[in-house]
């Protein structure tokens, strides 16, 4: 292996080193519907960019109608598409307390959003999305979309 080999494949690795989960990751941004289905899978980045970042970018979220509202978690923190509206937990604010009020908000947010959470747990019932993955670069994709699509396959079979 040459230096120069060598030297990319560092960078490589920590392209897709988070910090946040103290591992190599990958990341995929979903949208589902009422019914649980997957309507939007984003292609696989790397772990160490911010959700809001990949929203931002990802050009698919500009084609929803505008009487939808988006739920999103605290991880998409500053979006606010001008059309559109976005419901998201209250984050305690720096050297303060939320109040009850808006503690009962994040309750009823995080209760409607729990579905997704679900989707989720469906996505990685297929043990390839939630190990260590030591084949191929490059297949990621495909075991993403092959897992969302036998999801929404479960779904129309109950």
């Amino acid at each position: 292996m040459t230096v120069l080999s060598a030297e990319r494949n560092a960078q490589t690795q920590r392209k897709h080193y988070s910090g946040k989960q103290g591992c190599h990751t990958r990341k995929n941004l979903v949208m589902r519907n009422p019914e649980k289905n997957i309507l939007l899978l984003t292609p696989t980045k790397a772990g160490r960019y911010h959700d809001k970042k990949l929203f931002d970018k990802e050009t698919s979220f500009r084609f929803i109608p505008p009487d939808r509202t988006l739920w999103l978690d605290k991880g998409f923190q500053g979006v606010q598409p001008p059309p559109k509206k976005v419901m998201m937990p209250k984050k305690k604010p720096k050297n303060g307390q939320l109040t009850t009020d808006e503690k009962a908000e994040n309750r009823v947010i995080s209760a409607l959003r729990m579905p997704i959470e679900h989707v989720f747990a469906g996505l990685k019932r297929m043990n390839c999305l939630r190990h260590v993955y030591r084949n191929r670069n490059g297949q990621n994709d495909q075991f993403i979309f092959l897992s969302a699509g036998l999801w929404n396959l479960n779904l129309a079979c109950r």
